[in-house]
C-alpha cells in the first residue's frame, strides 16, 4: 500500500533527514513505481547514513547492473565487501559482477573464498563452477558442479552443465545420463530437450534425438539451434526434402546462425 506508506515516509524523512532505514523504505517504493534513478539515490544515502544495512548494499548493486552499470554495480559490492569482509553474500554478489563483466580469474578468487567461508553454500559452488567454465578451466569446473549437486541433487542447470562438459570431453553415455536426469526433474526445458538430442544423435540414436529436437522446438517454436539439429537427423535418416525445410527454416529465425548455411550448402 505504497500510496498510504509514502506520506508518512515523507514526514519521518522531514523530521529525520538522517534516518536510513527510512530511505531504505523508500527505495523500495520507488522501485515498485519504476523509478531507477530516484530508487538508486535513496539507496545510495541509506547505505552512506548506515554502512551496515546489508541488504540495501545489494539491491543497490542490483540496481546499477539493471541499469546497464556494471562497473558502478562492481563497485558498490567491492564497497560493501571492505565494510564487511567475510560476509557472503557480498562475497558472490561481487563475483557474479565481476564474471559478468568477463573479470574471471578475480571473479573465481571471491567464489573460492565464499567457499571457504561457506562450503555448504550451493550458490558459491554454483557460480564458482559457472567462472571455471567460462575459463574453459572444465575440470575445476564439475568439481565445483559436484560440489553443489552433492548439495542438493535436483539442481537442473547444474546438471545440464555438467552435462555439457561432459558432452565436449566426448563422454556421450554420461552426458546422456545428466540430461536425462535433469528433464526428469523439469521436462520442459527446451535447451536441456536439444542437448539430449545432441548427444542421442551423436549415440547413433536417431529417432529418439529426431524426438528431442521436436519436443524442443515444441516447446520454443522459434528455436533456430533445434531446427538446424533436427535438420542435421532428418539428413542422416535419409528424409531430405524435411531437412532442407529444417536448416531453411532455421536461417528465417536466426539470419546470423551460421550452422544451418553450413549444413544447407553441404546439401
Amino acid at each position: 500500500r505504497d500510496i498510504e506508506a509514502l506520506p508518512i515516509i515523507e514526514k519521518i524523512l522531514k523530521t529525520n533527514p538522517n534516518h536510513a532505514e527510512a530511505f531504505a523504505n523508500r527505495t523500495l517504493i520507488k522501485i515498485r513505481a519504476k523509478d531507477e534513478v530516484g530508487a538508486i539515490k535513496d539507496a545510495e544515502m541509506s547505505v552512506s547514513l548506515k554502512p551496515h544495512l546489508s541488504q540495501m548494499w545489494l539491491l543497490l548493486g542490483i540496481l546499477h547492473q539493471q541499469g546497464d552499470n556494471l562497473s558502478d554495480a562492481i563497485e558498490t559490492m567491492r564497497t560493501a565487501h571492505k565494510n564487511e569482509s567475510e560476509n557472503i553474500d557480498f562475497l558472490i554478489q561481487l563475483g557474479h559482477f565481476l564474471r559478468l563483466d568477463n573479470k574471471i580469474s578475480e571473479a573465481i578468487s571471491f567464489f573460492e573464498k565464499a567457499t571457504e567461508l561457506a562450503p555448504k553454500d550451493i550458490t558459491a559452488w554454483t557460480n564458482l563452477g559457472l567462472s571455471f567454465q567460462q575459463e574453459k578451466n572444465l575440470e575445476d569446473a564439475k568439481i565445483a558442479y559436484e560440489k553443489a549437486i552433492n548439495l542438493n541433487p535436483k539442481l537442473v542447470y547444474v546438471l545440464n552443465n555438467l552435462g555439457v562438459i561432459a558432452r565436449e570431453a566426448d563422454e556421450w553415455d554420461t552426458a546422456l545420463q545428466y540430461f536425462k536426469k535433469a528433464l526428469e526433474i523439469e521436462p520442459n526445458l527446451f535447451e536441456i530437450q536439444n542437448n539430449l538430442g545432441t548427444v542421442l544423435q551423436e549415440l547413433g540414436r536417431l529417432d529418439e534425438a529426431e524426438a528431442s529436437y521436436n519436443q524442443a522446438i515444441l516447446l520454443k517454436p522459434d528455436f533456430a539451434e533445434a531446427h538446424n539439429n533436427l535438420g542435421s537427423t532428418l539428413r542422416d535418416l535419409e528424409r531430405l526434402e524435411e531437412a532442407q525445410a529444417s536448416w531453411e527454416l532455421a536461417i528465417n529465425l536466426k539470419p546470423e546462425y551460421d550452422m544451418p548455411y553450413f549444413n544447407l550448402g553441404n546439401f
